[in-house]
């Protein structure tokens, strides 16, 4: 199974009336996506249910989706439809390793810069902030790599407007991600230095098919995909910051390996 992470905002109210029922109905159907002693499991499941679907933890989340969307996998708009009648809008997804694990390594460095950790549901004003610090420090390091990786006089007029309107009223949120990019910042220049001589390499043996690269090359060749995918993760960062803007309420990140 691919790995991948879904943001769902969540509706209590409509959860509270029709995935209760459907919990209820199908009772025999959904202990077949329930771990060991499924009668119990259930039980504990339409209780949370009926008071908040945010109380779910992420393997009960996940068993639910799971069973809900099953009949209906092949058919990405039905799988959606089923989500959002029994409270859960699937508004967004990444599909691929690389640029999940460059979404979560970014939450980790804004998990530890302001000394908290995020259980899978966020408030929207907590999931929020996040963005905005990963628009920021994605940005960082897009903006660095335009200059001293790519050398390219053009500039990304998206993200500079961006950073331009969200940073003055998020300035400790920019101070964060600049602190952050900063302490990675020889690093990130010694990787450019050896990747560049891994392009002079690849120029000068552009027609010898036999040609290996040295050794001293492995650890950089290792890092550029990972720097790439955080630099491109501004992309989804802006995404998601537009489509939870203005919502008020609750997300679940849901990563299915």
């Amino acid at each position: 199974m691919a790995e991948e992470l879904y943001f769902i905002k969540t509706n209590p109210i409509v959860a509270k009336i029709n995935l209760y029922n459907k919990l209820c109905r199908e009772e025999e159907t959904v202990m077949n996506f329930l771990n060991d002693d499924k009668k119990t499991s259930l039980e504990i499941i339409k209780n949370k249910v009926k008071d908040s679907i945010n109380m779910l933890s992420q393997d009960e989340f996940f068993n639910i989706v799971k069973w809900i969307t099953d009949p209906c996998k092949e058919d990405y708009n039905e799988v959606e439809t089923q989500l959002f009648i029994n409270g859960m809008d699937l508004f967004y997804e990444i599909p691929s390793k690389t640029p999940v694990r460059s979404f979560h390594s970014i939450l980790s460095d804004y998990e530890c810069l302001i000394e908290k950790d995020f259980s899978i549901l966020m408030s929207s004003d907590d999931f929020n902030n996040f963005l905005i610090f990963g628009i920021f420090s994605s940005g960082l390091l897009s903006t660095f790599l335009d200059q001293y990786y790519y050398e390219s006089p053009d500039t990304n007029d998206d993200l500079l407007l961006l950073t331009k309107i969200l940073k003055p009223a998020h300035e400790r949120l920019f101070e964060l991600a600049q602190t952050e990019f900063d302490s990675t910042l020889q690093t990130l220049e010694e990787d450019i230095i050896g990747l560049k001589k891994v392009v002079a390499f690849n120029r000068e043996n552009l027609h010898e098919s036999s040609a290996t690269y040295p050794s001293e090359f492995k650890p950089f060749l290792q890092n550029e995909k990972e720097i790439l995918s955080k630099a491109f993760s501004y992309n989804y960062f802006m995404e998601l910051y537009e489509h939870t803007k203005f919502y008020k309420g609750s997300i679940i990140r849901l990563h299915s390996y």
